[in-house]
């Protein structure tokens, strides 16, 4: 088999996992971890703001983390706006969305799937099977015009 689809190690082979898949499992993680945490706070306590404001920035070290998180998903913003935009990625609404609604752990890796699909469909990951492997000539045209933007 080729060396970059699986590994060779002490009598056994071991798949590598392609990074579009890795990133849906970050995906589960980043939802189930989350609201592992924030579903019996709003069973108990219902959707108080005020209360969930009092936790969140309860002690130095929960600050830390709360400021960590506000900073991180607004950068994941910039982010998803800039280089989704540049890169013409479709559906930004959810990668976006998702950060809002349930925080960096989903709204990234979300991201980084939605990146990896675009990118696969830019380089051609279709024109494989077409016509023995060989790309159109506008497919390098167009795929430099969209690289040097």
């Amino acid at each position: 088999m080729d060396a970059h689809l699986c590994q060779e190690k002490k009598g056994f082979r071991r798949k590598r996992v392609k990074a579009k898949h890795f990133y849906l499992i970050l995906c589960f993680f980043g939802i189930a971890l989350p609201y592992s945490q924030f579903i019996p706070f709003i069973a108990q306590n219902g959707l108080n703001l005020r209360l969930f404001i009092q936790q969140l920035f309860a002690d130095r070290i929960s600050g830390f983390f709360g400021w960590d998180v506000i900073v991180t998903a607004l950068v994941i913003v910039v982010l998803i706006l800039s280089e989704g935009k540049r890169q013409r990625i479709r559906f930004l609404w959810l990668p976006f969305a998702s950060t809002f609604m349930v925080g960096p752990s989903l709204g990234l890796p979300l991201f980084l799937y939605m990146q990896e699909i675009s990118l696969q469909k830019m380089q051609g990951g279709s024109w494989s099977r077409i016509g023995g492997g060989e790309r159109p000539r506008y497919f390098f045209i167009i795929r430099n015009r969209v690289l040097n933007q």
